[in-house]
């Protein structure tokens, strides 16, 4: 059972990497050489000290890291280099990491850095992204605070871009605290985001938070005990807050801020079927034993006992049937929206064998079924249960397969429900941002990032300035980094062009557009660690 993985590892990544002929792919970073002179104007704003604020996004992060290339090719530093060609500064100071491989955690021996996820295949010809062994651990920005430009910190909140919990201290009673903010922080635990680039003299901004306050729910499974979703009378208030300190502080101050792009049709959630257990004839034996009465058979006729005896609806009972056959078949989930049938599996153990009775053995194997289903179309698994499903959740358990004989958590997949309830918060969010911006007076532009994803996702492959672009991490042409969420470089310079056309728009400037094909997309596999 546990060749499952590898099985399904190699169906998911050999269809997105057979693009790997369309362009030759230079894997070093391009920094496009500005002209001589200036070619555009900047309209009614003042390009002179740009600073920006916001979370990974406006970092620079790619392959769920920070690394030298990463940052010198964020999409603040992009927007920048166009708008030194419009009356702006070439000078954009970003808080440098220091490192070539990035910091993305710790290997399970607790020791080990792991640096940023690339794609990797391995002897067998199978290609998936992981991470780079060794990676390098961040290293304390030793620059002058007081002198940078981009005060991205990936994982944030818009809150905490508010706060000074944010730069310390680092105990367990403050949950706000992040490392990579504290690195650059003018005085951590005291300072906040927000005051220090204010600090700076800024006579542009750009802001774009919000992402996270919807990410990592959905990372999280729409599991709202672990990562709940920003309420929005909060969102609200700190957004005012956030823009109305740039507007008080320098009246003649503009700006640019971002939508919250659709998060529900990057690769992270796309990659990873609903079906993707597959069995082939010679699983036979195994779907028999699956499908008999001490597998999900058993199951099956317990749950149709459930809705006989009332604790359950006939409809409940009907949709969590499970069984397996030849082919694709669905994941085994646990659905905190269905009824926990820990009750009536504990009422069973009370009747005789003869009207249906179970045993204390036949109960405890059932424990993890209490709300259990296979999963439906449409509902989506993170990527990262690709290297999840298939394996043993008890090595010495060969019956404990993820997905099969022991359900995918809540916080493991999204349910419909969970996805209208992100999708619903992304919009609400959106119309407080543009309500914002129109409620400043013309001294606020709104790119329009809300509808990004979306149409990369809707466009397949399309033709942008020379070069293909399709919505996955398929080298050479994906506009995603190997993480499934974060833009590559060519990614990040289509969507600072979002930003540019706003800004035009809204301040009568002509900065010109950045020219994609300049910027490198995904790099090549390389062979795995």
């Amino acid at each position: 059972m546990n060749k499952l993985k590898y099985i399904f590892l190699s169906a998911l990544f050999s269809g997105i990497l057979i693009s790997c002929s369309q362009e030759t792919v230079d894997t070093v970073t391009v920094l496009p050489q500005d002209p001589e002179t200036p070619s555009g104007s900047s309209g009614s704003a003042d390009f002179s000290n740009f600073v920006a604020i916001g979370n990974s996004l406006t970092a620079g992060m790619q392959g769920n890291a920070l690394y030298r290339s990463s940052q010198e090719n964020s999409m603040p530093a992009i927007i920048n280099r166009q708008l030194a060609l419009a009356g702006g500064s070439a000078t954009f100071n970003q808080p440098t990491i220091n490192s070539d491989v990035g910091f993305t955690g710790f290997a399970p021996d607790g020791v080990t850095p792991l640096g940023r996820f690339v794609l990797q295949t391995d002897a067998n010809g199978n290609t998936a992204p992981g991470p780079i062994v060794p990676g390098e651990l961040p290293q304390p920005y030793t620059g002058d605070p007081t002198q940078l430009n981009n005060f991205g910190v990936p994982g944030i909140l818009l809150g905490q871009a508010l706060i000074p919990q944010t730069g310390g201290p680092n105990v367990p009673e403050n949950p706000a605290f992040n490392a990579l903010y504290a690195r650059f922080a003018s005085n951590p635990g005291v300072s906040t985001i927000i005051g220090d680039a204010l600090a700076t003299q800024p006579t542009f901004f750009m802001f774009a938070l919000g992402n996270n306050d919807v990410l990592g729910y959905a990372i999280n499974g729409g599991d709202a005990s672990r990562v709940p979703m920003t309420d929005p009378a909060a969102f609200q208030f700190q957004y005012e807050q956030a823009i109305g300190a740039f507007l008080t502080t320098y009246p003649d101050i503009k700006g640019v801020v971002a939508e919250i792009p659709n998060v529900l049709v990057v690769p992270f959630f796309n990659l990873v079927p609903f079906n993707a257990i597959p069995f082939t004839n010679a699983d036979q034996g195994t779907i028999d034993i699956l499908n008999g009465p001490t597998g999900y058979g058993g199951y099956n006729q317990i749950v149709q006992a459930a809705a006989a005896n009332g604790f359950i609806s006939a409809d409940e009972a009907s949709a969590r049937q499970v069984s397996f056959a030849v082919g694709a078949n669905p994941v085994v989930v646990s659905d905190e929206d269905l009824t926990d049938l820990g009750g009536f599996f504990d009422f069973l153990t009370t009747l005789p064998p003869e009207v249906g009775g179970i045993d204390a053995a036949t109960r405890a194997g059932l424990e993890p079924l209490r709300r259990a289903r296979q999963a439906v179309a449409g509902e989506r698994m993170p990527l990262s249960m690709a290297s999840v499903l298939g394996t043993l959740a008890d090595p010495n358990n060969p019956l404990s397969v993820i997905g099969v004989g022991v359900p995918l958590r809540d916080h493991q997949f999204l349910t419909a429900n969970e996805q209208a309830g992100i999708l619903d918060r992304t919009n609400t969010f959106n119309d407080i941002i543009n309500g914002v911006a129109a409620a400043s007076n013309g001294a606020v532009a709104v790119a329009n990032t809300g509808t990004l994803t979306t149409e990369i996702a809707a466009a397949g492959a399309q033709n942008i300035d020379g070069v293909v672009v399709t919505p996955d991490f398929a080298p050479p042409s994906g506009f995603y980094s190997a993480d499934g969420v974060h833009p590559n470089s060519r990614g990040y310079a289509i969507a600072a062009n979002r930003f540019i056309q706003a800004i035009n728009e809204t301040f009568g400037a002509s900065v010109p557009l950045v020219d994609v094909a300049s910027y490198p997309s995904i790099e090549l596999p390389i062979p795995a660690n």
